[in-house]
């Protein structure tokens, strides 16, 4: 029964044995290979990389601000011009026409402007000679007026004279009468009596006279009278053809603005045709060269609110200019002035040189992308730039004469296989090393770890000089391969960062020093040996 027993746990051994031999020939024995990089000390740039458009300082698009046919072209492709060259020729046939026209509207409006003046010359002159026959009137009236009281006045003297001579005639008939009787009585002498007679007879002739004086005077007061009425009639007569006159003159003249204003219209028109007509020639605005024509001869171009480009002239490719889009995460590292050399598809291997003009703060979005125009001015002496050229931009941005600087994929690599590296004796990483290693991604993917930079207190967070105590250092850590093979973790802080390069401002590391930028692991064949002799398997 023992026997038995012992049998049975020698096969057992040997079993375990057999398994345990099998297991060490068949297992693959893992080996991990390194990709490294050297620490440098040297010099670092920091650059912005983007890509831009080539194009002249200064390219003016022409157009057309009449429509019409393409008669002629002056210009061709890569033209010269100087300023005020002819470009283009439309068809002034239209164009004259509508001269035409708005030249014998100036002319009909000119003549009734010139009728009109010429009526109101006329007018003018009418109530000059109007007035002046007012005045005459008027001289005429205060004359008869005048005369009419002198009449009236020698009337009234006449009147008065045959007054006085009629009491004569009376007193000398009196007289003669009573010396006729004493003459007959003999009292007196018959030439006393022929005395009073010859005196009576004569009182007599002169009331005859003063009678004669009156009905004179009288006749004189209503020819006055007469004369003066004519004199008012008249007058009233002017008066009222220099009202009408007046009248006649402010149409005239009315007449003359009314004219006045359609002759400055149709100066207008005319001005407006001939500009036209002069807008058929299509001139050059710039000196420069014709880098685009989108007409031909026939072709018919409509000039409207949005004016259509006929050609595109590029003042001096000499100076040329590259609009450059900077993403919004660089845009705070371009200044003005700074340091830029692009290349472009036609001429890889040249590089071209210029500097930052102008960085605009309008933003631009595309596809929820913001971007910033970056202006920037290059030299094209030799005529190699040509516009619309795609070129691809690198600004240097900052940078340091003498560093030590450790590979960016060094400051990137974030190992999964943590536990199978060669670490010496007694340094193996703990599971909470690994963690921190990777920043809490299972993947082993480097993330964003702000636990690292100091943090701000709130009084600093809310102080107007939060910005200026915002850290520019950056604590990170790198894997170094030493000689005997082993690794180790080394904690550095960083400070400029470059393309290909970051600096080291603090930390342990050496120029020479190998840091890990990748790893392989890799599983040695073990040839397995069959029991009982054979090849290995395939």
């Amino acid at each position: 029964m023992k026997r038995k027993y012992l049998n049975i746990v020698i096969i057992l051994v040997v079993i375990a044995l057999v398994g345990f031999g099998i297991f060490k020939l068949t297992n693959k024995e893992k080996k991990i290979e390194f990709t490294t990089a050297s620490v440098e000390k040297g010099p670092l740039i920091a650059t912005v990389v983007t890509t831009g458009k080539v194009q002249a300082v200064i390219t003016v698009q022409v157009g057309a601000q009449v429509s019409g046919r393409i008669q002629r072209l002056y210009v061709d492709f890569n033209s010269k011009v100087k300023k005020g060259d002819r470009l283009a020729l439309i068809d002034p046939s239209i164009l004259q026409a509508r001269v035409d026209e708005a030249q014998a509207a100036y002319d009909a409006a000119r003549a009734s402007v010139d009728n009109a003046q010429a009526q109101y010359r006329n007018a003018s002159i009418r109530i000059t000679a109007l007035d002046s026959t007012l005045k005459t009137s008027e001289s005429k009236i205060e004359i008869a007026s005048n005369t009419l009281q002198n009449s009236k006045s020698s009337l009234a003297s006449a009147q008065a004279s045959q007054v006085k001579a009629s009491a004569q005639m009376e007193n000398y008939g009196r007289d003669a009468a009573r010396l006729e009787n004493l003459v007959k009585q003999d009292f007196i002498s018959k030439s006393d009596y022929d005395a009073a007679a010859t005196k009576y007879r004569m009182a007599q002739a002169d009331v005859k006279s003063a009678k004669s004086s009156v009905t004179q005077a009288s006749s004189n007061v209503k020819t006055s009278a007469l004369q003066l009425q004519a004199a008012q009639y008249d007058r009233d007569a002017a008066i009222a053809n220099l009202k009408s006159q007046q009248a006649s003159a402010q149409s005239a003249l009315a007449d003359v603005n009314q004219s006045s204003a359609r002759l400055r219209q149709a100066e207008s028109q005319l001005h407006q045709a001939q500009v036209n007509l002069g807008y058929s020639v299509i001139y050059s605005p710039i000196d420069g060269i014709v880098t685009k024509r989108a007409v031909d001869v026939g072709q018919t171009v409509a000039s409207s609110f949005n004016t259509p480009t006929l050609f595109e002239i590029a003042q001096d490719l000499r100076n040329m200019e590259v609009l450059a889009n900077v993403d919004e995460a660089d845009i705070g590292k371009v200044k003005e002035g700074q340091p830029v050399f692009f290349t472009v598809d036609a001429y890889p291997e040249l590089r071209f040189h210029g500097n930052v003009r102008q960085v605009r703060t309008a933003a631009i979005e595309a596809s929820g992308v913001i971007t910033y125009q970056v202006v920037i001015t290059a030299d094209n002496t030799q005529l190699k730039l040509l516009p619309s050229m795609t070129a691809n931009i690198t600004i240097l941005t900052d940078q340091l004469a003498d560093t030590i600087k450790v590979p960016n994929s060094a400051l990137r690599f974030r190992p999964e296989n943590v536990k199978d590296f060669p670490y010496p004796p007694g340094s193996e990483p703990q599971e909470s090393d690994k963690s921190k290693k990777t920043n809490g991604n299972a993947s082993g993917k480097r993330v964003r770890n702000n636990s690292s930079q100091p943090r701000l207190s709130e009084n600093e967070m809310f102080s107007p000089n939060a910005s200026k105590i915002a850290p520019k250092e950056k604590e990170d850590s790198v894997w170094v391969l030493e000689n005997t093979g082993s690794v180790r973790t080394e904690k550095i802080t960083t400070g400029l960062a470059g393309s290909r390069f970051t600096e080291m401002k603090k930390g342990n590391l050496k120029p020479g020093d190998q840091l890990i930028i990748g790893s392989v692991s890799q599983k040695k064949e073990v040839q397995r040996v069959r029991m009982g002799g054979g090849r290995p398997p395939m």
